[in-house]
């Protein structure tokens, strides 16, 4: 994994998951689509751009601790599985509440970061 930040820091339309992307694939930021700007099909986009490498999407891992009733909270989570997958050289793209963004009460902002098998926060674009 290569470190590649972030280089739009804007609620709703960060960059965030084109640099974990870029930085999973230690590839240069410019190489990867800016997934958010494809609006409603950037998860096709994602799910594309995965497979092209030789890898299988199987979901986003999320941040167990959302707040009951989030858009967030009722998403299933494949963090009890995590240990039988490898994913990309060991690290996983996963979505976090955004820390720059949260405010309790308010609609909320997920943000992506890597983790590692034990879910640890391995890099904050």
């Amino acid at each position: 994994m290569k470190k590649i930040f972030q280089t739009i820091v804007d609620k709703d339309k960060g960059n965030c998951t084109q640099a974990v992307i870029a930085s999973l694939f230690e590839l240069p930021l410019e190489e990867v689509p800016n997934f958010i700007s494809f609006g409603d099909k950037w998860f096709d986009v994602l799910w594309k751009f995965v497979q092209e490498r030789g890898y299988e999407f199987e979901g986003t891992l999320h941040n167990t601790k959302f707040p009951i009733g989030s858009e967030f909270s009722d998403r299933p989570s494949n963090i009890p599985k995590l240990k039988e997958m490898s994913g990309v050289n060991g690290f996983f793209y996963a979505s976090v509440l955004s820390p720059k963004y949260y405010k309790r009460g308010e609609n909320l902002a997920s943000h992506a970061v890597i983790v590692d098998k034990d879910c640890t926060i391995v890099t904050r674009p």
